[in-house]
């Protein structure tokens, strides 16, 4: 390697400090997210946030899924724009995508511990929420259809995405599930959230100064294993039980979850 080259590589030192180890569990950590993913059509930012925030710092932790992500969306896009519902997409975007900007403002504030917290204490409410079948619950005490309730969920899902990245596209399920879509539909509608989420996302932290090359580098060292994850779990799409493994998955995100949180007390 050349001296020049050799001073370049210095300077963007990717996974700075993080160990062999650590490196090993962020690869797995990225592959079965995207299997999710390819399995439900969403769900993969929630994973890699929370398990990778144990190896990695919050922040770091919510920008490299952000970073991963984007380029996953390659993957998913045609999918979205072929067979997605572009009349419940633009029902909620605008007030979908005004969340999220409010969201990044509390991102970039908040310190490495209290997002530690919020992220551990808002992903251990959704998934409690989603295993007790909270949403269907309140769907039948008020009409989750109405213009100022949809809109209202669809801001706070946007503000959740914002802040912590993850679980951000519950309320917008909650919606989709209303408006009987079939597996297909549904899956593809997601995908087209998800996209419009993070190129806005995207494009407010790159204005904030938080997007580097570090980072771009380090999103790229990971995409064979979201690209492989995201087949691997595209395939089995119609093989495996979604209701059963994506609850598997909750319980899962659950625990890890709620051993955030402890970590963001200790």
């Amino acid at each position: 390697m050349s001296a020049d080259l050799a001073g370049l590589v210095a300077g963007f030192p990717a996974f700075d400090g993080v160990a062999p180890l650590g490196l090993a569990g962020l690869a797995a950590i990225y592959f079965l997210s995207y299997f999710i993913k390819g399995v439900v059509g969403f769900g993969a930012l929630t994973p890699a946030i929370l398990f990778g925030s144990f190896l990695i710092p919050p922040h770091h932790a919510v920008l490299l899924a952000l970073m991963a992500n984007a380029t996953s969306q390659l993957q998913f896009i045609p999918e979205g724009v072929r067979f997605g519902d572009w009349r419940v997409v633009l029902r909620y975007v605008p007030a979908y995508l005004g969340g999220v900007a409010v969201g990044v403002v509390l991102f970039a504030n908040l310190d490495a511990r209290w997002l530690t917290l919020v992220l551990g204490l808002s992903v251990a409410a959704l998934m409690a929420a989603e295993l007790l079948r909270l949403p269907e619950r309140a769907g039948r005490l008020v009409d989750l259809r109405s213009p100022l309730i949809g809109n209202g969920l669809a801001g706070a899902s946007g503000a959740l995405t914002g802040v912590t990245g993850a679980g951000g596209l519950f309320f917008m399920v909650a919606l989709l599930k209303l408006a009987g879509l079939t597996p297909r539909t549904f899956r593809a509608t997601t995908f087209l959230l998800s996209a419009f989420s993070i190129l806005w996302r995207t494009a407010l932290l790159a204005i904030g100064g938080f997007i580097t090359v570090t980072l771009v580098i380090e999103s790229i060292m990971l995409l064979p294993l979201v690209l492989l994850g995201g087949a691997a779990g595209s395939r089995l799409f119609h093989r495996l039980p979604a209701n059963v493994f994506f609850t598997a998955v909750q319980v899962l995100l659950l625990a890890g979850a709620l051993g955030l949180v402890w970590q963001g007390l200790a």
